[in-house]
């Protein structure tokens, strides 16, 4: 794996797109299990990851997606497998081309909350792989909090980050808290009927991995998205804002848009 080219990568991605495009034509189902598969491309002014401003120099990124999930698979809990792609836009950030490969579990009990986890492998093949990393993340949501006017979600987060070679990244934690909400949108012609407006806050810290300033609190983002539907895709525009903490993880606070284009079948 570590000697695949990066045409061969983007060229494994594609294919896997163009073949599944065709299938979008029917009911996707392998026996009685049902097969979502989402491919998504997206756009961002700046690349902020897990509370980070990965480029200094705000430079944007392009990301592409795909998304295969099994829901109910296992006695209810839902299995998925994703290919996540980040290409940045300006020459000087070459080396951060990302590539990672996820697993994910996830399981609604009782509609009230959700747990999962899953496996990341951070794959950076224009750094001669030096930054690879593997993770394991577990998180646990309590979809509506009670006794409050509005339905605000609260999400815990871990993620336990450790090297793939030995010249990887120091090992460690990162962790998260935040709070979710959804607000419907006036009639108005610019929007669809029953679009939501969601609004989101995320709080990051870490014990130090990766040779990051151990925080309990480094950065807190707030972001506020909708969604729009049209011929089966869906374009989400969003606007956030990262609060930083700590000078030595984020020398300044950011502002960045974001678009994301999906087409689910």
């Amino acid at each position: 794996m570590k000697t695949i080219s990066f045409n061969f990568r983007v060229g494994l991605i594609s294919l896997l797109m163009l073949f599944s495009l065709p299938l979008s034509l029917f009911a996707l189902e392998i026996g009685e299990q049902e097969v979502a598969v989402t491919v998504t491309e997206s756009y961002a002014s700046r690349f902020i990851s897990e509370g980070r401003d990965c480029f200094p120099d705000d430079d944007p990124i392009w990301e592409t997606a795909l998304d295969i999930e099994l829901p109910g698979l296992l006695y209810g809990t839902d299995f998925a497998f994703s290919v996540w792609w980040a290409y940045p836009l300006k020459s000087g950030q070459v080396a951060a081309e990302e590539l990672d490969y996820s697993l994910a579990l996830s399981r609604d009990i009782k509609e009230k909350i959700n747990i999962s986890a899953g496996y990341n492998y951070f794959d950076l093949p224009k750094d001669n792989n030096n930054a690879d990393a593997n993770e394991f993340w577990g998180s646990f949501t309590l979809n509506e909090l009670p006794l409050l006017p509005i339905p605000v979600s609260a999400t815990l987060y871990a993620a336990y980050e450790f090297r793939a070679t030995v010249e990887g990244p120091e090992d460690g934690w990162f962790y998260s808290w935040g709070f979710a909400t959804e607000l419907d949108l006036p009639g108005w012609q610019v929007f669809q009927e029953e679009q939501k407006l969601c609004l989101d806050i995320t709080n990051w810290g870490t014990d130090g991995v990766g040779g990051l300033k151990s925080s309990s609190l480094y950065a807190s983002e707030y972001s506020v998205s909708t969604d729009y539907n049209f011929a089966g895709f869906t374009i989400t525009p969003s606007f956030h804002y990262l609060s930083s903490y700590e000078d030595e993880i984020n020398d300044e606070d950011e502002i960045w848009g974001r678009i994301d284009i999906s087409y689910s079948f």
